[in-house]
């Protein structure tokens, strides 16, 4: 179960990774990022969350103990 769990958060993680480069390519990132030199808040809580959610996963993955067993 921890396993599949692990595996779902990796790949959430690596989606929403995705969803950041693609809205760091819109019109309205690149015009933010023109004007402010900042990318829009919506690229950055994708890029964020999906690091955090990705790490979730590798650390559920790579250390067992991490979700004690019942």
């Amino acid at each position: 179960m921890r396993m599949l769990i692990g595996i779902a958060f990796l790949l959430g993680g690596l989606l929403l990774i995705g969803l950041g480069i693609s809205a760091s390519g819109s019109l309205a990132s690149r015009a933010s990022e023109f004007f402010t030199g900042d990318p829009t808040d919506r690229t950055l809580v994708y890029w964020i969350s999906g690091g955090i959610v990705l790490g979730l996963g590798v650390a559920m993955l790579a250390v067992p103990k991490l979700i004690p067993r019942r």
